[in-house]
């Protein structure tokens, strides 16, 4: 470590007011290291010659200053510290007064500005938020804390409400550490903030940057925003609101133009399966003219060749087992089944609320035949239990009684079973953590599950026993949901990332890392193709599982101004629907990258949403103890006749909302439309409200 005895030229202190700290900053001119590394000693005398001498801030702003002058990271960080753990000071820099007016010239002018364009108001007030947030952190940054709490509470009101979370967070940010630990810093310091404007609204901030000649503003402007600048009319205030939101802003139109394959699989082995429940008799013998053409219909558009679908071996399917096959069938004569859902039959609608639970259910999942149901509990465990009587939990038989069975027969599935051994519920138990979500595989035999200890688990439902703990992310796992085809499944966490996983493999097989904070949720395209996901940094966004390229995003979605709780797939796979702590429903239209529908009913935060299995309703429910239902028959009917979706006006509640229940004292955690069109909802009771 190279040693310097002098310092070249004695810092511009003026000694006269430091009195008694003369000694301790003349000892400390002649022990200087390139390093940065200067013995903790030092500035623990000078925290205590401090302590001793009851220093102001003018005194501890010129300590500082020393610091910050010579570059002394780390000794500047040791004397903030020590003096903040015993005294409880946090110091405050003055800055000059041209400091002090090149901020305030810089935002004043420029809301002056913004609101003298009138028409172009709503567009430009985007770019007050970005310019906001650098500066505040540039005084903070600069240890002008006293400055940088007058210029916060004095426009801090003139933000859009888009960001008013942002703004309550950013209040609570008071001193440098803070400043550096925060989402903020790794947030903005990194990324830009993208600004969507009109031709009209991108001249008038430039003949007015120009004015202003202002080379700071220039420089604001170019390094921390991303000016995307679109042909056309100007947008009002509803449909800019609609799509922005964001932490960084709109999403970028760039981000939403490669074309997506939302149709579903033709799979190979369908028209065979036709052929098989074509054939079988059932209801047939009392009205067999109509069941047939019905069935004949029904199997008809399902082996139509979609020409939005991809190809069926774009991405490795698993094989095609026995069990599918049965599962299947049974499926499809259930769909034959199903009732005609609309705003003149509204779905009947069973509820199960679970008692004494309120604070240890924390996520729920109902099989895919609606028999068996999943919990994830605080306490760690999974529990599994049956809504069915005559579908109980039964474990295989011992070893020696399964090799004697023929299994070649027809039921050897049935047999496998002990039939004694049959029970209402099962746990599961290996975590370390509270677990946070749980999903059905496709066959229901198997379950996958997520913990804050940040392990993802796979379970047999056949032995009741964990097979794999899969490890990679590096915090508490969010959601977990398993593809519609099985084999793959996907989760996502604190760590701000999502994973895909193959049952057979321990490793992940894709991993996206583009959101800026927790991902909340997640959801597999009815296709298998692609994965949402929804974050806390407000957007969802699309990955293309089957894609090579280094950028597997395809959609990037804004419009949520709080948390994304909720994402789900339409049944024919062209619409996403999404809820957040907003309490805002939000359906998009993938195919066009447009939002279709923006309902605001809802009166608290939504975690709950499903669609119908034939694509003619959809249900919402949350923390407002209520179940609605929403007419997409009528939303698909309105899209497809709009030939320019630049002029379709975004679909609200008065249009759409054809049902409303409300529980007593039950949030609505889980929606599940069965293959028959029954609405099945799960919530915990809330005993505490309980008058």
């Amino acid at each position: 470590m190279e040693h310097i005895n002098t310092v070249p030229s004695s810092p511009a202190v003026n000694y006269q007011q430091m009195n008694s700290t003369q000694q301790t900053m003349h000892s400390y001119q002649t022990h200087v290291y390139h390093n940065e590394q200067v013995p903790a000693q030092n500035a623990s005398n000078m925290q205590q010659n401090a302590q001793g001498n009851d220093l102001d801030q003018n005194d501890l702003g010129q300590i500082l200053r020393i610091f910050q002058k010579y570059n002394l990271k780390e000794s500047e960080e040791i004397f903030r510290r020590e003096l903040n753990r015993k005294n409880g000071i946090e110091v405050s820099l003055d800055p000059s007064q041209k400091e002090r007016e090149f901020y305030y010239d810089i935002y004043e002018s420029l809301t002056r500005f913004v609101e003298s364009t009138k028409e172009n108001k709503y567009e430009l007030s985007q770019v007050l938020y970005p310019i906001f947030i650098h500066l505040y952190m540039d005084m903070i940054n600069k240890d002008y804390l006293k400055l940088a709490q007058e210029f916060f509470n004095k426009y801090s009101t003139v933000q859009t409400s888009n960001h008013a979370l942002d703004i309550k967070k950013l209040k609570l940010i008071t001193n440098k550490d803070q400043l550096n630990r925060s989402e903020f810093r790794e947030t903005y310091g990194t990324t830009k903030y993208n600004v969507k404007l009109s031709d009209e609204s991108y001249r008038l901030l430039k003949d007015f940057v120009k004015v202003k000649n202002s080379k700071p503003l220039v420089d604001l402007i170019k390094e921390n925003m991303m000016l995307e600048i679109y042909n056309g009319p100007l947008r009002d205030y509803r449909q800019q609101s609609q799509n922005s939101g964001g932490l960084l802003g709109e999403s970028n139109s760039n981000n939403n133009t490669e074309r997506i394959f939302y149709g579903l699989l033709k799979e190979p082995e369908q028209a065979e399966e036709a052929d098989d429940l074509a054939g079988e008799g059932g209801d047939e013998t009392e009205k067999p003219k109509k069941r047939k053409n019905k069935r004949e219909a029904l199997m008809n558009k399902k082996n139509r060749q979609d020409p939005n679908a991809p190809q069926f071996n774009r991405i490795p399917l698993p094989e095609i087992r026995s069990i599918d096959r049965l599962n299947r069938k049974q499926a499809a004569k259930d769909y034959l089944k199903r009732a005609r859902l609309g705003p003149e039959s509204l779905p009947s609608i069973c509820f199960y609320t679970i008692l004494n639970s309120f604070n240890l259910v924390n996520c729920i999942d109902l099989s895919d035949d609606s028999c068996w149901l999943a919990l994830g509990l605080s306490d760690s465990t999974v529990r599994i239990c049956t809504l069915n009587e005559k579908l109980k939990l039964r474990t295989l038989k011992a070893l020696h009684e399964l090799e004697s069975l023929d299994k070649e027969s027809d039921e050897i599935f049935n047999l496998m079973f002990d039939e004694h051994s049959g029970v209402d519920h099962k746990t599961l138990a290996g975590h370390s953590g509270p677990v946070y979500g749980v999903c059905f595989s496709p066959d229901k035999y198997f379950v996958v599950s997520g913990s804050e200890d940040g392990t993802v688990r796979l379970w047999c439902l056949l032995t009741f026993s964990c097979l794999v703990s899969y490890r990679g992310h590096n915090g508490p796992v969010w959601d977990v949901k398993f593809g519609p085809y099985g084999h793959y499944f996907a989760s996502c966490g604190m760590d701000k990332t999502a994973r895909v996983w193959a049952t057979d493999q321990h490793q992940s097989l894709r991993l996206y890392t583009d959101h800026l904070a927790d991902i909340e949720c997640l959801c597999f395209h009815p296709n298998s193709n692609y994965l949402a996901t929804g974050s806390s940094d407000r957007t969802i966004r699309i990955y293309d599982l089957g894609s090579i390229k280094e950028a597997q995003q395809i959609r990037q979605y804004t419009g949520h101004k709080d948390v994304v709780n909720v994402i789900k797939f339409s049944a024919c796979g062209r619409y996403l629907g999404s809820g957040g702590n907003d309490g805002t429903i939000l359906v998009w239209d993938i195919s066009k990258s447009v939002i279709v529908a923006n309902l605001n009913s809802h009166k608290q935060a939504i975690y709950s949403f499903d669609f119908s299995k034939d694509n003619t309703v959809f249900a919402t429910g949350g923390l407002d103890n209520t179940v609605k239902v929403w007419n997409m028959a009528k939303l698909c009917k309105d899209v497809e006749q709009s030939e320019d979706f630049s002029k379709f006006v975004t679909r609200n509640e008065t249009h759409l909302e054809i049902g409303s229940w409300q529980t007593k004292l039950t949030p609505i955690l889980h929606l599940h439309f069965t293959r028959r069109n029954l609405l099945v909802g799960i919530g915990p009771f809330n005993d505490k409200n309980k008058k």
